[in-house]
């Protein structure tokens, strides 16, 4: 039962990495993407966050479950960034940008 526990926080500290990653590039504080304030750009940290975490091998249930929202949502999430990414460079770089460190910081 120990390695599942550690298994598990080494899954919650490295979505809090991506977290914390979001927060920054986007200027919001890490605090207001786990909130549920609608802000249009507290919703893009967060779902950038979501697209992130996906990319990195997460399930949906499980970033789900970190950021205390249903598996859907979360979809919705990362095709909302899939979509904001094909239309907008500038947000397309900050998401490149976000997983570019996030990978870099897990090697």
């Amino acid at each position: 039962m120990r390695s599942l526990g550690a298994a598990l926080s080494r899954v919650d500290a490295r979505l809090e990495h991506i977290t914390r990653t979001c927060a920054y590039l986007c200027e919001v504080p890490v605090e207001k993407i786990y909130a549920r304030r609608r802000e249009p750009r507290y919703v893009f940290a967060r779902q950038l966050a979501f697209y992130v975490a996906r990319r990195a091998g997460y399930s949906l249930p499980q970033i789900g479950s970190h950021y205390q929202r249903a598996h859907t949502t979360v979809l919705r999430g990362i095709r909302r960034v899939q979509q904001a990414i094909a239309t907008h460079p500038d947000l397309a770089r900050i998401a490149e940008g976000a997983w570019a460190y996030v990978q870099g910081s897990a090697a």
